[in-house]
């Protein structure tokens, strides 16, 4: 932007101190009165002739950053795109956007098509009056007339452009920033950009939940030692048990009916082995006596076999420790078969916990990182403890689908209310703390999966 000279400004042969303080008290009173924008810019656009000599004031205004004409002397009707409207809107833009009053001559603009439509409307003396505060323009007022101006003439003009700039204030015209304190304001944002910046990469640790239960570390499994129907159980699930105490025990009527019928078939294939063994005195017969010395010793080993099948109606604890199975009355009447798990038998102080990660919530973990269990009956006290093994294939698991199971040794005391705390079958939320990443990533990994998933890439 070419910076044009100021015009000289000459005295007035008319003293301006015969000017009538009554004529300006009166447009004062009347501009305050003002309530809307409109009657405002009327106001200020249409001063008497007493106060200021001129032929046309224009009030060129911001709006949405750009010179607006809001207002011209006696007129209503605003067309912007009118020449003179025009040539002014771009004068100002262009050329006389300055921070004091000025006065110009049309020979001082450098754009010879504004020059010749100022000139052409016979215009060619200018005052711009500009409405500014310490960081805004507010636009201001061009005032325009074919004599030159004075100096009593820029006193009123400044004058009345204090109370101009007071009543824009007021009602919020469109402003525009001055370019120093846009350089502030972009400092200021880009500061608080690169602060935002910074934060989100601060680093965090990649913590993902899922559910979890205690589950006995190395429990003994309790199968069926034979086939056959169960009978009675004598226990009950999470019971206490003592090494020896029986559990459950099978229907024995089959098998005392079969420990009969081999009692009989081994006295009928022992009275068949003496009468071979007595035939051999008279005349020997290797063969038949061979054959009915095979049928005794199998006919023993049958009967045997049925006497221990007979002693195991009645299955017992191996050792000490808690029972555990799911409903007493579900067993009662089952049939089963040899090697069939029915329950097992574990350490209660022996436990683990048991996390089902889903597979949706992956996320890089190795051995040893830390875990913290929250029970659902006490969720504001954690359990900490150590991640012990990480399964590759995932499993299906009721109620959570497809997940990689993880195994966790708590940290616990050997008090009594300790070991109370991690209960075989309490369950509730396990954090699972992973590596380290930015926050940004901690914060959005989610919604960019599931934009990208959306987006299809």
């Amino acid at each position: 932007m070419n910076a044009p000279l100021h015009a000289p400004l000459k005295d007035n042969h008319t003293p301006r101190s015969l000017l009538s303080l009554s004529c300006y008290h009166q447009f004062i009173s009347e501009l305050y009165e003002q309530s809307s924008k409109e009657a405002i810019t009327s106001q200020i656009t249409s001063p008497p002739n007493q106060l200021i000599n001129y032929d046309l004031i224009l009030f060129i205004g911001y709006k949405s950053k750009k010179s607006f004409v809001y207002g011209v002397s006696h007129n209503h009707h605003i067309n912007q795109k009118a020449p003179l409207i025009h040539a002014a809107r771009k004068l100002i833009q262009s050329e006389l956007i300055t921070n004091k009053n000025s006065a110009y001559t049309t020979d001082q603009i450098n754009d010879q098509s504004l020059q010749a439509t100022f000139e052409q409307s016979g215009l060619k003396q200018l005052y711009w009056s500009p409405f500014n505060t310490k960081n805004k323009y507010y636009g201001g007022l061009l005032y325009c007339r074919h004599t030159p101006w004075c100096r009593s003439e820029e006193e009123i003009i400044q004058l009345l452009s204090y109370h101009y700039l007071f009543l824009l204030q007021q009602h919020r015209f469109g402003s525009l920033r001055v370019s120093g304190s846009d350089k502030k304001r972009g400092i200021k944002y880009l500061s608080i950009c690169a602060v935002f910046i910074l934060f989100m990469a601060l680093p965090v640790r990649l913590s993902v939940l899922a559910p979890a239960e205690i589950v006995p570390r190395t429990p003994i499994p309790i199968t069926a030692p034979l086939t056959g129907i169960i009978s009675q159980v004598l226990v009950k699930p999470n019971q206490p048990v003592k090494q020896g105490d029986i559990l459950y025990q099978y229907e024995p009527i089959e098998l005392q009916n079969n420990y009969q019928i081999k009692l009989e078939q081994l006295q009928v294939a022992e009275s068949r082995y003496k009468t071979a063994l007595q035939n051999t005195l008279v005349q020997y017969n290797n063969q038949a006596f061979a054959q009915q010395k095979a049928e005794y010793e199998l006919a023993k080993a049958q009967l045997k076999l049925s006497k221990e099948q007979l002693a195991f109606t009645h299955v017992t604890a191996p050792k000490d420790g808690v029972i555990l199975f799911g409903d007493t009355q579900a067993l009662i009447g089952k049939p089963v078969t040899i090697g069939e798990r029915i329950m097992y038998l574990s350490d209660p102080n022996d436990t683990e916990l048991s996390i089902a990660l889903g597979v949706q919530d992956f996320t890089p973990l190795q051995q040893g990182n830390e875990v913290l269990f929250f029970r659902n009956a006490e969720a504001t006290t954690p359990i900490s403890g150590l991640l012990t093994s990480i399964s590759y294939f995932p499993d299906i698991k009721p109620g959570i689908g497809l997940n990689y199971p993880l195994r966790a040794k708590l940290k616990i005391n050997t008090s009594v209310a300790d070991k109370e705390l991690v209960r075989i079958g309490l369950q509730g939320t396990a954090k699972v703390y992973g590596e380290q990443v930015t926050l940004f990533y901690y914060l959005f990994r989610r919604p960019l999966t599931a934009v990208r998933q959306w987006l299809g890439l």
